[in-house]
């Protein structure tokens, strides 16, 4: 949680999110322990959790329940 914490303290961050759209994404070695560790990662739900929590995910985003990870698109602009 600490580094959620420390992001939103951050001047750059707070004005860029004013600014701009962010949309992030949480790649597996987030997880903790390098490639291949999120097959194994006890704290891989938790810290999926956590990462769709700050970024303002419903309770039912589909994201939270999916497998194979974190992943959704979008489409900005004329197509």
């Amino acid at each position: 949680y600490q580094a959620y914490d420390d992001l939103v303290t951050q001047p750059m961050f707070v004005e860029a999110s004013k600014a701009l759209p962010i949309v992030a994404t949480l790649d597996d070695q987030d997880y903790g322990g390098g490639e291949g560790s999120h097959q194994s990662n006890r704290h891989k739900d938790l810290a999926r959790n956590v990462f769709l929590d700050f970024w303002g995910a419903s309770d039912d985003d589909q994201r939270r329940t999916q497998k194979g990870g974190i992943y959704t698109s979008y489409e900005w602009g004329p197509l």
